[in-house]
């Protein structure tokens, strides 16, 4: 009996392998099928964001969702691919600003630092919210500008002090907190949701300026042939449709990488002065280029609510 045990027990484990293994590929086909269903609702609500965000007569084509899924869903791509470049989450804290050459960079002093996360009433109600009394961190979305401006300055070269040199400084002012969130992934998300919209403001405002560009003499042209009018929503759509088509002319990320000493001051890649090599990315969308970043805000940074009940 149980020899015929020892004989079976092999064949049995066969059987559970087969089983286990049909039992992972059931599984990975779920996950795939709600991953196609989730993307092609993302897809839907985008095209629906687009439209809302464009020029609703659009719906009145029969066929104006068929007509611009493609082209939308290739802008989401894009934007899949912008966003999954970014590097992860920049922390913020009074330790990071002293010892973190980037943070550093993107604010003036610590007080700056200090008031646009404490007096943001988005990480006051997070850290306040009863469901988050177990996160340490939240994650934010941070937007802001750079700024090079030419200035003569003192330089010392082989031990000279050369002055009024001519020279760059580096500046970074604008700063926007916006998305408070729990994860990183959360914040990505965000970061998607944020460079689409601003995609769609940048379209709606382009198609308003040809508008207003018209003179008399094409508006009534325009009036006279409906097919060259873009005020006709079928005129609208195709040219919506050849933009969206082209997302890397639509949406542009640039990755910089400066030199920039104690002083804010420009250095080039190859100098041997002291200074610290930063990378940090802007957005450009259309005529609008900003510094966009993850963070990351811990809450042992926040003060008391009563010591900020006041805004300076």
């Amino acid at each position: 009996m149980n020899k015929r045990i020892l004989e079976a027990l092999p064949l049995r484990q066969f059987f559970q392998e087969q089983l286990d293994y049909l039992g992972n590929l059931l599984s990975d086909h779920q996950a795939r099928k709600s991953q196609i269903e989730n993307r092609n609702k993302e897809i839907t609500n985008a095209v629906e964001t687009l439209v809302e965000g464009t020029d609703g007569r659009l719906r009145a084509i029969g066929n104006y969702k068929k007509q611009l899924r493609d082209c939308t869903r290739e802008l989401l791509d894009y934007i899949d691919e912008l966003v999954a470049s970014m590097p992860a989450a920049l922390t913020i804290t009074k330790d990071s600003f002293i010892h973190e050459p980037l943070v550093n960079m993107l604010f003036i002093n610590c007080e700056t630092m200090r008031t646009l996360f404490c007096y943001n009433p988005e990480v006051r109600h997070f850290f306040s919210d009863p469901d988050n009394k177990d996160m340490d961190y939240l994650y934010a979305l941070l937007f802001l500008n750079h700024k090079e401006k030419n200035i003569l300055g003192a330089e010392i070269n082989n031990e000279i002090v050369l002055r009024d040199v001519q020279q760059t400084h580096i500046s970074f002012d604008g700063h926007q907190l916006l998305a408070v969130c729990a994860t990183e992934e959360e914040a990505r998300q965000a970061m998607r949701e944020t460079l689409f919209t601003s995609v769609v403001k940048c379209l709606r405002g382009h198609i308003t300026q040809l508008r207003h560009a018209l003179s008399e003499d094409e508006k009534i042209q325009a009036l006279n042939h409906p097919d060259r009018n873009i005020n006709n929503p079928e005129v609208y759509i195709k040219m919506l449709v050849e933009q969206l088509s082209l997302p890397r002319e639509l949406i542009k990320l640039q990755d910089n990488l400066l030199k920039i000493n104690s002083m804010g001051i420009k250095l080039p890649l190859d100098s041997n002065l002291s200074a610290d090599v930063l990378k940090f990315y802007e957005v450009e969308i259309g005529d609008h280029l900003r510094v966009a970043t993850i963070v990351r805000y811990p809450r042992c940074e926040l003060p008391p609510k009563a010591s900020i009940t006041r805004q300076p």
